[in-house]
């Protein structure tokens, strides 16, 4: 880090300084020659009568105001012991005990250990230990051998331009696809891969001096080399200036020092000899291109007319195909729309609305549990189940009354209604299994009427005529279950179905008893809460909001697309397409001379290609347009809400289509 900032300084470049912390001042700490810790520790195993208390004693006295030492003697810290010290290294504190330090520092072995192992025949062992000698020189200690290989790293190190390798560990125990985190925090703090990414942010990734930079790259400029050779007289600092302007490269991904080019992103570097390894190819591929552009131009006129033409005849087939699959689909969907819509005027300012309920997409299928494919809940209903077709199935919650000293409480149920009756199917466990079973089941004969509260919420009580009794459930789709359930009555030939909206709301809960629901407001509540006989919901919509529909469905735009229609009907019914699928416009012309290049003849001859290829983009754009088609009828059949009647008859290919 500080041998590069020291190089961007050197060559007086822009560049904004990477504060980092520098460790000389923990190295002189530990290793200098007098006063380190390495020093003292050597002293102390000179001099026979020290222990290793005497060693940390020294170290007390020299370091005490050292910022980056602390003991138990220095700071009266609990959390260092009373043989420990303490030093603080950039990528965290380490705690030292100098129990056995100065025995371990010797690192001796007696002599005549060493003298027997040097007797043995296998040289192997021989180099294991240290070689035998009669020097009376103390033997050199484990912190001064240390210290020297340290050194000589150091030394070696920098006779060279080293590159490093961080190799981070993921876990301690070898597992893969495991990370510790914290671990891997603290091998990126101890190796300084902070400090490296933001100085290789901050800086340029590429650099090199102005001859080097000119040599490898005066292809990439016509003012520097012309059919790869050097052309360039001037100096090689206004030779790199122009190779980098001629490549637009932007001024932030560049800077010129006194003797070097700095380019700070990887990508401009690599995009740089991208083009440097293409100039050859691609000076030999526009000669190719070239005579090949001017061979197959011929062929390629020919080809696009013909191409136009196909592709009319393909969609004018496919343009009756879309608009009967349009049709179709607003055939299927129309039932469920129409239902909607028509219960939509009963309930219009009676009731506060919801977002799903006036979203224009909104329609009543009816069976959302798929009833046919419940083969639990049919077996529940009793075997005249699999006759009656069914209407509308969902999940609710009906209230139900435990007894005369408990509260009533809501409980999930299924509701069915078919086209005979309608059902409460619950849930119950028996030995331990989950079992279906019909709580009740209501012929639509005896069905009387149903009523909701003005409000938000999603409550609904049925009411039945006698020996029946009404029912009151909670369910999101409780108006397609009114509408559903008023349709399929009145089919049934119930004598009447009053639809009633009321605040609280007097029902018969068995054969011969009544309660009250009563509704009120709480804002507090976002949904409704159900408690003794009380409802307390929030407010939802206005009363007063409609369902809403895409702008496509307005008066407005549907004419718009019928006169679309109307227009691609008259080109694509043309009786001049007839021929060969093109028309001459300009008089007495051919469409065949247009093909083969040709003028022609007749007042319009001159100039046929150039008519032929202007009828070809025409018929073309004509094709593209009749996809109106599909799009105005569909929209068309929405908004009338009623399907398309043979008022027009569209010729679209070998058969005439309503």
């Amino acid at each position: 880090l500080k041998r590069e900032q020291e190089e961007y300084v050197r060559e007086e470049i822009e560049w904004v300084p990477v504060d980092y912390f520098n460790n000389r001042i923990i190295c002189e700490l530990i290793e200098h020659k007098k006063n380190g810790i390495i020093a003292y520790l050597d002293e102390c195993c000179t001099l026979s009568n020290l222990t290793d208390r005497d060693f940390l004693r020294r170290l007390d006295d020299n370091f005490q105001s050292h910022a980056h030492y602390e003991s138990y003697a220095a700071s009266r810290d609990k959390t260092i012991g009373e043989t420990e010290f303490r030093l603080k290294h950039y990528a965290g504190d380490v705690l030292y005990d100098v129990d056995g330090m100065i025995d371990k520092n010797k690192d001796e072995l007696f002599r005549d250990l060493v003298a027997a192992v040097h007797t043995s025949q296998d040289a192997h062992i021989k180099e294991l230990f240290p070689p035998l000698t009669d020097s009376k020189k103390r033997p050199e200690t484990a912190g001064s051998q240390f210290r020297r290989a340290v050194s000589e790293l150091i030394d070696a190190l920098l006779l060279c331009e080293p590159h490093y390798i961080r190799c981070v560990k993921p876990n301690d125990n070898k597992k893969p696809a495991v990370i510790d985190e914290e671990r891997v925090r603290h091998q990126i703090r101890y190796l300084g891969l902070v400090e490296n990414v933001r100085v290789r942010r901050a800086g340029f990734a590429y650099r090199a001096t102005f001859e080097k930079f000119l040599t490898r790259y005066m292809l990439l400029s016509k003012r520097t080399a012309y059919a790869g050779q050097k052309i360039w007289k001037g100096s090689a600092l206004d030779g790199c200036k122009a190779i980098l302007q001629d490549n637009n490269l932007p001024p932030d991904q560049y800077q010129i020092g006194r003797t070097k080019v700095f380019l700070k992103d990887p990508e401009t570097l690599f995009a740089l000899e991208d083009v440097r390894e293409r100039f050859w190819f691609n000076m030999a591929a526009r000669i190719t291109n070239a005579y090949r552009i001017g061979k197959g131009f011929q062929q390629t006129a020919s080809t696009r007319i013909k191409n136009a033409y196909l592709t009319f005849k393909y969609y004018r087939q496919a343009c009756a195909v879309e608009v009967q699959r349009a049709y179709r689909a607003f055939a299927q969907l129309a039932p469920y729309h129409d239902r909607r819509m028509q219960f939509e005027q009963q309930i219009a300012g009676k009731k506060e609305r919801h977002r799903l309920s006036l979203t224009s997409v909104r329609k009543y299928f009816g069976d959302y549990l798929q009833l046919r494919s419940q083969s639990a809940l049919l077996q529940a209903m009793g075997p005249t189940a699999s006759a009656e077709r069914c209407l509308f199935s969902y999940t609710c919650e009906s209230a139900v009354y435990p007894g005369m000293f408990r509260a009533p409480k809501m409980s999930p149920r299924f509701v069915v209604l078919t086209d005979q009756a309608l059902y409460l199917i619950m849930l119950v466990q028996k030995k331990n299994v989950a079992e279906h079973r019909c709580e009740r089941r209501v012929p639509l004969a005896a069905v009387t009427g149903a009523t909701l509260s003005p409000f938000g919420d999603h409550f609904i009580v049925v009411h039945a005529a006698k020996p029946e009794w009404d029912m009151a459930i909670e369910l999101n789709l409780k108006t397609e279950l009114a509408a559903t359930l008023q349709g399929a009555a009145r089919a049934a030939g119930a004598a009447a179905f009053a639809l009633n909206w009321a605040p609280t709301i007097e029902y018969r809960k068995g054969k011969s008893s009544k309660t009250t629901l009563k509704f009120l407001k709480d804002e507090a509540q976002p949904k409704a809460f159900f408690k003794k006989g009380t409802v307390s919901c929030a407010s939802a919509g206005s009363p007063q909001s409609r369902p809403g529909f895409p702008q496509m469905q307005q008066e407005y735009t549907v004419q718009v697309q019928v006169q679309h229609l109307e227009e691609s009907v008259q080109i694509i019914t043309d009786d001049k397409l007839k021929a060969a699928g093109l028309r001459d416009r300009t008089g007495g012309g051919k469409v065949m001379a247009a093909m083969d290049g040709g003028g022609g003849g007749g007042g319009g001859g001159g100039g046929g290609g150039v008519v032929g290829r202007r009828e070809a983009h025409r018929e073309a754009h004509a094709c593209t347009h009749v996809r109106v088609v599909a799009g105005a009828a569909a929209a068309l059949c929405r908004h009338q809400r009623t399907p398309l009647t043979a008022q027009r008859t569209v010729v679209v290919g070998p058969t005439t289509t309503t």
